[in-house]
């Protein structure tokens, strides 16, 4: 009987594909400067430099900002006026931040053209006023130092702004009313508080007797001044509006034609 002649089948070598290049990782042009990753002209850094500067600068401004009294809902506070008077106010934005926080910026479009108007990133721009008052809520610091109370901006809405027109005819003056504060727990509440309520009125000399600070003094340095708790704000310095380009900076956006960036005040 004849024997069938076995073969050895080999298989055909699969055709070995490119390993895929990482999302993540520089592609050539990037590498050789191609695009903005890497930047390899003296134009480039020079800019990159400058821009990264600007953005050091604006950083450093909105760390030197006073804080606001806020009101988590349900809660409630009191604080004392320190203001005569209303005597500020301005439009301002409210931004979202991409890890769910708000943050503001003073909107120029009084005098220019603002970007943030133009993005459209929130509902457009709010009219508040200010007031400096001293919230009587201690807290501790992060050196464990607890502080008993401390001066912070209070930004009123315009549908409250009346309410402070009305305690100025009622009491002569706004300074030294002492306000409890209550937040409720409506999604539309207001963060300085839904009910005030005037509890008290105190004098300077009061104010001076349970307000007092010493001077704070870094390096040769006055940080703060003597009692500065007993003083409004100046509010033409605490709030500097960015410049045109500035907010295209931090939020995008290009110049139209014509524009002429600038500060409005």
């Amino acid at each position: 009987m004849a024997l069938k002649r076995k073969f050895n089948k080999t298989r055909k070598p699969k055709h070995e594909e490119a390993p895929k290049e990482s999302v993540n990782s520089p592609s050539k042009a990037e590498s050789s400067g191609g695009t903005s990753i890497f930047k390899t002209s003296p134009d480039q850094i020079r800019q990159a430099s400058k821009k990264q500067q600007a953005e050091n600068d604006l950083r450093a401004k909105e760390r030197s900002m006073p804080f606001r009294f806020y009101l988590k809902r349900g809660e409630s506070k009191r604080y004392v006026i320190l203001d005569d008077e209303v005597t500020f106010g301005m439009f301002e934005h409210t931004i979202k931040t991409p890890d769910g926080r708000y943050r503001q910026e003073i909107c120029i479009k009084e005098k220019f053209i603002c970007p943030l108007c133009e993005a459209g990133l929130d509902n457009g721009s709010k009219f508040r006023t200010f007031l400096s008052v001293i919230d009587t809520t201690p807290f501790t610091t992060k050196n464990n130092v607890t502080v008993p109370f401390s001066k912070k901006l209070l930004p009123i809405s315009d549908r409250q702004q009346n309410q402070f027109y009305k305690y100025h005819s009622k009491y002569g003056t706004l300074r030294g009313l002492v306000i409890d504060a209550e937040r409720s727990d409506s999604q539309t509440s207001y963060s300085i508080g839904d009910v005030l309520m005037v509890d008290d009125q105190m004098s300077d000399e009061q104010l001076l007797a349970q307000f007092a600070t010493d001077a704070v003094v870094n390096d040769g340095k006055v940080i703060r001044e003597k009692n500065h708790c007993l003083t409004p704000f100046n509010y033409l310095e605490v709030f500097t509006p960015k410049t045109t380009e500035e907010l295209r900076m931090q939020y995008g956006g290009s110049r139209p034609i014509g524009d002429d960036s600038g500060i409005p005040f």
